[in-house]
């Protein structure tokens, strides 16, 4: 070490002792630590510093104090003297090395020597803030993202790094999120690449993403909404192709075959209803939010749940008149024949309500009255207007 070295050293001590607050690093002085890698004491590491190359006399440099040892980390406290000071009244620095990387001291004035080369730092160049949309395309299939970081300035050898890649995304009714996980490796500062793919999971929003750099100690990224997963929406041929007609109906009159709104978030529809077929109860899960035909499966089987209800509506009505709880004139209610009976009230109570009324044709206690189906007063209309549509579809 030449005394260019010890006079940095020296100069930030001069500045601590006079009180001035914060760090100090010095950025020429990379020798003095990497010179004493075989040092194996704080103690001897000063007197290397200083002793050996100081202008003072060695009763000027005091013996270092408190000394502890913990592996490779040293702490302590050094006494000098100032040229032209009392050497009564020794000055003091407390020192913490951490070979062979820094030397810092501990108290609130701080003098950092030099760490070998320039700050470690955890760096992720893919993605960034501001990236591009992904898009859930409308085959349908989640997309793939790249994730890529370094360690930069890190030469100490292998690197885990530890990613978390966060979906969120808010509705109208509901928060969704799902955090993708995986791990990756490289050697000292060299790029690491992380694929971020789940075919088994849809779900679009917001990406946040998470990075642990495990290495000599951990280190940390984080950055949120770098980028956003819209979807993207079927054509009407692909969302009508392989189902029925009745169906095809549904998916018209609840969504015109979208199941995505603009913003390519999930199609929303009062009170909860969401994606092509507006499935609210129970609620749509999170792949039927973000997979169309996930979406158009449960309203397939929501309509054939409905429809099987319907066809079960007058034996209903039979079974409280046989029980007591409708008057005896219900003992004649009539199944439904026709195909406009049948698949205006399974429409309907797609929707919600029945589509059909029973009236009695006489006495209502006689048993055998008979009676009529009507429409139903009140109802919202969904059951008229999809049977109009089923009989004309406008998209033939």
């Amino acid at each position: 070490m030449n005394n260019r070295y010890f006079f940095s050293v020296l100069f930030c001590i001069l500045v601590l002792n006079a009180s001035i607050k914060g760090q100090i690093v010095i950025r020429d002085s990379i020798d003095i630590v990497q010179n004493c890698e075989d040092v194996d004491s704080l103690g001897q590491l000063m007197e290397f510093i200083f002793a050996k190359n100081s202008p003072m006399d060695s009763d000027q440099i005091q013996t270092v104090k408190y000394l502890t040892t913990y592996e490779k980390l040293y702490t302590g406290r050094i006494n000098y003297v100032v040229v032209g000071k009392n050497p009564d009244e020794p000055t003091w620095v407390r020192f913490t090395v951490e070979e062979p990387t820094w030397l810092h001291t501990t108290n609130e004035d701080s003098l950092i020597v030099a760490p070998l080369g320039e700050e470690i730092e955890l760096i992720v160049t893919e993605p960034l803030a501001g990236a591009p949309d992904l898009i859930i395309e409308n085959v349908p299939s989640m997309p793939h993202d790249i994730c890529k970081a370094y360690l930069k300035n890190y030469k100490k050898g292998i690197v885990q790094y530890l990613w978390e890649y966060k979906v969120e995304c808010t509705l109208p009714t509901r928060t969704e999120r799902h955090i993708f996980q995986g791990n990756s490796t490289a050697m000292n500062a060299n790029p690491t690449t992380w694929n971020q793919n789940n075919d088994n999971i849809f779900i679009g929003g917001d990406v946040s993403i998470h990075v642990l750099a495990e290495a000599d100690k951990q280190y940390i990224y984080d950055a949120s909404n770098i980028r956003r997963i819209k979807g993207e929406n079927p054509t009407p041929e692909q969302a009508r192709a392989g189902v029925g007609l009745e169906i095809q109906v549904i998916m018209y009159h609840e969504s015109r075959f979208r199941q995505f709104n603009s913003n390519g978030n999930p199609l929303y529809g009062p009170p909860g209803g969401y994606g092509i077929g507006q499935i609210d109860n129970p609620p749509a899960t999170v792949h039927e939010l973000w997979n169309w035909p996930a979406n158009r499966s449960r309203c397939i089987a929501v309509f054939n749940e409905k429809r099987n209800w319907g066809l079960g509506y007058p034996g209903r009505l039979r079974n409280l008149a046989q029980s007591g709880q409708l008057p005896p004139c219900y003992l004649n209610v009539t199944e439904f024949t026709t195909n406009e009976q049948i698949l205006k009230e399974a429409f309907q109570l797609y929707n919600r309500g029945h589509q059909w009324q029973w009236i009695p044709v006489g006495e209502p206690e006689d048993p055998n009255t008979g009676g009529q189906w009507i429409p139903r007063p009140g109802r919202s209309g969904y059951g008229d207007n999809a049977w109009d549509t089923y009989q004309s579809p406008p998209w033939n």
